[in-house]
């Protein structure tokens, strides 16, 4: 039988510093997840979640977040600006849409991002660097960032 949701206890671990929940059949997440202060690394790919939790806004010590190939939809909220220690992030392969919101060229540690195979549209952010990127099947628009002064901070 499939685990499809996590009992809220989970909170309790607070001092947890990774959590690896693929590949199960999560559909949604405890809002006690919130409490992992010390959280650096969250992997939730390959599960049924339809939107990206709202709690993990709340994880302001996360460096890597996958949530690769759910099934989620809609729009990446502007919230992930809490998220200022995110080096690595991963939602390739869901249904996500609209434009990338502003804030989230303003997470100063973001390297890797990977939206590939979504519906994001729009004209790309200006990220302070990355390292590796992949952005194909999607519908951006407008001209791609300078990678020279992204990649290695020149003017």
């Amino acid at each position: 039988k499939a685990l499809t949701s996590l009992p809220p206890e989970i909170g309790l671990l607070t001092s947890l510093e990774t959590l690896d929940l693929s590949p199960l059949s999560l559909s949604s997440l405890p809002d006690s997840i919130g409490s992992f202060s010390n959280l650096r690394i969250l992997n939730i790919s390959g599960n049924l979640l339809r939107s990206i939790p709202m709690v993990i806004y709340e994880l302001s010590n996360l460096e890597v977040l996958d949530l690769s190939s759910n099934r989620m939809s809609g729009r990446l909220d502007g919230e992930v600006k809490n998220l200022l220690r995110l080096s690595h992030l991963d939602l390739q392969q869901n249904r996500l849409s609209g434009e990338l919101p502003k804030s989230l060229a303003t997470l100063p540690g973001l390297e890797r991002l990977f939206f590939n195979n979504n519906a994001f549209s729009g004209p790309l952010p200006h990220f302070y660097q990355f390292i590796e990127a992949n952005l194909a099947d999607n519908s951006f628009t407008g001209e791609i960032p300078d990678l020279d002064k992204n990649i290695f901070g020149k003017e």
